[in-house]
């Protein structure tokens, strides 16, 4: 299939395919940014609610039901594998963003398209190259916007548990949480 598209893009011609292999490359650079940035929102969700979660229980005294701090406790660990996986999922750094042009000027054979033709397979190489490391990126951000969503589960039948619980006999802050 991948030589079936490059074989397609040579017959359009060096330009067209020139053109085409860049804007993919830089579509799919664009689509990886995008994984960061979803990689960032869900770890700073995960990590303000379990801090609001965990202030909820901070706030009730004492007599906090053990069912209560277990799930609290599913929820950090679920917390700790989603940072785990965002830090797998950020460290992939290694990407081809097009050609070097100090390669381009050694390789330049005068020919303007000789050149185009070699630039786009080297666009064309890099797409393919970065394909696989972009798809595990992708599913590593996937797999933590699972996790978050466990955690969120968890941290939510925890203060459940918490507001069902018999009331304290001490005072608290909040009556809601008595």
């Amino acid at each position: 299939m991948e030589d079936d598209a490059l074989f397609e893009r040579r017959s359009l011609g060096p330009r067209v395919s020139f053109d085409i292999a860049q804007h993919d490359l830089g579509k799919q650079l664009e689509m990886i940014d995008a994984v960061d940035t979803k990689l960032a929102t869900i770890i700073g969700f995960a990590s303000a609610v379990l801090a609001v979660f965990g202030g909820a229980l901070a706030i009730r005294r004492d007599d906090v039901p053990p069912a209560s701090l277990g799930l609290l406790a599913s929820a950090a660990a679920a917390y700790a594998i989603l940072m785990v996986i965002v830090c797998l999922g950020y460290r992939m750094r290694s990407w081809f963003i097009g050609p070097a042009l100090l390669a381009a000027d050694v390789t330049k054979a005068g020919d303007e398209e000789q050149d185009l033709a070699w630039a786009a397979d080297r666009y064309n190489g890099g797409y393919y190259r970065n394909f696989p490391q972009w798809e595990n990126k992708a599913r590593l951000a996937s797999l933590a916007l699972l996790l978050m969503f466990v955690q969120v589960i968890l941290l939510a039948a925890s203060l459940m548990v918490l507001l069902l619980a018999a009331p304290s006999t001490s005072p608290s802050i909040c009556p809601v949480l008595v």
